[in-house]
């Protein structure tokens, strides 16, 4: 743990004002998703209640449909699921080439 609240509050509050003045991605909406989905990670309701704030407030098309994504963190039960890496080791770069190929076919390359 890093400290008190006030102290927490005060360090996302710097950071959230860099990522301002820095022009990073999400700007400070992107800090506070992150900041309250660990402050709020034993609190589900409210976790997922504050980012779906979050993404109303930065309200990107893209950015929004990030909130279906609350639907299975928040049926998470907390077990690791089955094992499926050597799936993706075949997948991810099976896409790959596929697009490679239709964008051969289109002309793109």
């Amino acid at each position: 743990s890093i400290g008190s609240i006030p102290l927490k509050l005060v360090i996302v509050a710097v950071f959230c004002e860099l990522a301002q003045q820095i022009h990073c991605d999400y700007r400070y909406i992107g800090l506070l998703m992150i900041f309250f989905f660990e402050y709020y990670r034993e609190i589900p309701l409210l976790r997922d209640f504050t980012q779906l704030l979050c993404n109303i407030k930065f309200s990107s098309h893209i950015q929004n449909a990030g909130i279906f994504a609350l639907i299975p963190i928040h049926l998470y039960n907390g077990k690791r699921g089955p094992s499926i890496k050597y799936f993706f080791y075949i997948i991810y770069p099976g896409h790959l080439m596929i697009l490679y190929f239709i964008a051969r076919w289109k002309g793109v390359y």
